[in-house]
């Protein structure tokens, strides 16, 4: 046996590697802790029965023995201004401590630089990760006055929507101010199945639809020509429609292609989940973990197949970049989209 003697550098680096041993385990001991035997709250920013409901009772019963301690996941529906009420909620009055998570709207950062009442800052929340995008697309039914870019030129369509802060009503109205086309908008329509009801009536022609729901709930109209998907809101093409025009690329201004850019992040945003700031960050990568690992286990992807739910993971790292950017869009921008909304 050597008899030589640690020095004080070698101590120290000694001590700093029992030490890092000793907390990594620590790390997740605590994690597991702290959730053992707890009740997680899943804010869901919209009423029960929707798509909200179903992603979010979907995640909730599966991403539960991801999570060291296998807390249980309950719902907590919160309706109100677009999910605006549920956003303030969890940023301003809901515990940092990883026991809530949200699920808001997917325009949740454009609320924040179009919309007065906001008490929360997108880009500080904790984002764990997207279930499936909400990419959009422009519908209209078979029997409508137009039913190709090149003639809604010309004629007039009408578009059935909900409120001014949805995107019922933004890609409408852009495409009128920024594009020149001849839209009019019906506000007023409670849900997306109203809309649909008014186009058979006939009193409206044209809806702006999320494609996953649209295929899921309107297959059959599709399949049968009824409705007549004709352009795309989203950063990317969906992969089953390559020969959808992205509305961004039909504008040739930078200014106007900035402007679509920004409203056409919700698109990439989808049904994505997020916590509070300053939750502790071993609380934060576990739950990104466990929700990583929900979106690759066979009996959730056996559920939601069962559903007809599309399912397009994206990272919460790569989530947080998309709604840093968006709510860091510069203010000329901005003001030129608000100006555009009028």
């Amino acid at each position: 046996m050597s008899g030589r003697r640690l020095g004080p550098n070698r101590i120290a680096v000694a001590s700093l590697l029992t030490a890092a041993l000793w907390a990594l385990p620590a790390s997740a001991d605590e994690v597991a802790d702290f959730y053992r035997g707890k009740t997680i709250t899943l804010v869901v920013g919209a009423g029960p029965g929707g798509g909200f409901d179903l992603y979010a009772r979907t995640l909730s019963q599966h991403m539960s023995k991801h999570l060291p301690g296998s807390p249980n996941i309950v719902l907590q529906f919160m309706p109100g201004a677009g999910s605006i009420t549920a956003t303030n909620y969890v940023y301003k009055v809901a515990p940092r401590d990883g026991s809530i998570f949200a699920l808001p709207s997917q325009s949740v950062a454009l609320f924040q630089r179009l919309e007065s009442g906001i008490r929360y800052d997108a880009a500080k929340m904790n984002w764990l990760g997207r279930m499936v995008s909400a990419t959009g697309v422009l519908v209209v039914w078979h029997q409508a006055p137009a039913t190709t870019l090149e003639e809604m030129k010309n004629r007039e369509v009408i578009f059935g929507a909900h409120g001014k802060g949805q995107d019922t009503y933004f890609f409408p109205q852009l495409m009128n101010k920024l594009l020149g086309y001849k839209f009019k908008t019906v506000l007023g329509y409670p849900g997306s199945a109203d809309v649909m009801h008014a186009l058979e009536r006939g009193e409206t022609h044209a809806y702006v639809y999320i494609w996953a729901s649209l295929k899921s709930r309107q297959g059959a109209w599709l399949n049968e020509g009824k409705l007549i998907p004709f352009a795309n809101y989203s950063l990317e093409t969906p992969a089953d429609r390559p020969d959808l025009p992205l509305v961004t690329d039909l504008a040739t201004d930078p200014d106007h292609k900035a402007i679509f850019e920004f409203f056409s992040s919700i698109a990439t945003v989808g049904r994505s989940f997020a916590t509070p700031p300053e939750v502790p960050r071993a609380r934060v990568t576990a739950l990104r973990k466990a929700f990583s690992e929900t979106m690759t286990d066979p009996a959730f992807l056996a559920d939601a197949k069962k559903r007809k739910m599309d399912i397009e993971p994206m990272a919460g790292e790569a989530i947080q970049e998309v709604i840093a950017k968006t709510v860091a869009t510069p203010e000329a921008v901005i003001d030129k989209a608000k100006a555009a909304l009028q």
